[in-house]
């Protein structure tokens, strides 16, 4: 089951599965993991400065999973301990913020930035109506939030305000990504597993490519 995947500044992705991460084309392993039992990779994207943030979960266990960062060349560093299920994640237009989500906290909460690593966690906003699951982050710096049943994507702004709902046909959202401007939603079965496009809600920040 293939969870996240990137776009590699020489062609080609990274790519999440289970409790591995190759390059393709090719299956080339990036790094060296030795995940506890019951825990495999979940979200993951690449921040401002090429590196591969991936995020584990382990639901059985709760706090037992990780939120890790990955160099170019392979190498691994533990970010963040104590996740159940890592989620969304997302830097600001102006690279100093970081937003991200543990599922079953019900929050979106955010990081300050310096020199690509994070610090001082804090509460953005909590979730209602569902559980928070992917996010995106548009140009205007707002942050849009799949809402796992609750059939919507939430928009919060960086100081935490609601302020635009799209609802969904789809109980299940899963994640969001910006294609121009165009909001495209994933979602999940038994009534979803669709792709939805959603135009008219402005554009998000171009992608950085994993420079490994």
């Amino acid at each position: 089951m293939v969870t996240a995947i990137a776009l590699r500044r020489g062609g080609g992705l990274v790519v999440a599965r289970g409790d591995r991460l190759t390059l393709e084309p090719g299956g080339v392993a990036l790094g060296w993991w030795d995940l506890p039992r019951d825990t495999r990779f979940n979200d993951g994207a690449v921040d401002p400065w090429g590196h591969f943030w991936i995020g584990t979960m382990c639901t059985d266990r709760p706090g037992t999973a990780a939120l890790y960062r990955v160099a170019p060349d392979g190498r691994t560093t533990t970010e963040l301990t104590g996740v159940t299920c890592s989620n969304g994640l997302g830097w600001a237009p102006d690279h100093r913020t970081m937003y991200y989500i543990d599922t079953p906290t019900h929050t979106l909460d955010a990081f300050d930035v310096h020199d690509g690593r994070i610090t001082g966690r804090r509460v953005v906003a909590e979730v209602r109506g569902g559980l928070p699951d992917g996010l995106a982050v548009d140009a205007d710096g707002c942050v849009w939030v799949a809402v796992w049943d609750g059939a919507a994507v939430h928009r919060y702004t960086p100081e935490g305000r609601l302020d635009t709902v799209v609802e969904t046909p789809c109980a299940r959202p899963t994640s969001c990504a910006f294609g121009g401007d165009t909001l495209y939603v994933t979602t999940a079965a038994p009534d979803g597993g669709s792709l939805l496009a959603v135009t008219g809600v402005g554009g998000g920040v171009p992608p950085t490519p994993f420079t490994g």
